[in-house]
């Protein structure tokens, strides 16, 4: 997470960080239940370790960081931001 100066808002949270798995179930099922609603007898499986429950448990528990946050990008993705 990044300000809109580009600078980091807190430290990451990486892949394996776990913190995010009641978001990342809730994710899992309203995914699911949206494709039930098409006719579709899929599930959808989200995991902690993906960026948009990590977002929302940034909203969720850190409001004051997610009002600083302009952008929201991977490590990788930083690092290229530096590197420029």
């Amino acid at each position: 997470a990044l300000d809109s100066d580009l600078r980091p808002i807190r430290d990451a949270k990486l892949w394996c960080d776990v913190e995010a798995s009641s978001q990342a179930e809730r994710f899992s099922s309203l995914a699911t239940e949206a494709l039930r609603s098409r006719g579709d007898g899929r599930t959808w499986s989200v995991t902690a370790g993906f960026t948009a429950p990590k977002v929302l448990w940034m909203i969720e528990n850190e409001p004051e960081n997610w009002e600083r946050v302009r952008w929201v990008v991977l490590p990788h993705d930083y690092v290229n931001v530096v590197l420029r």
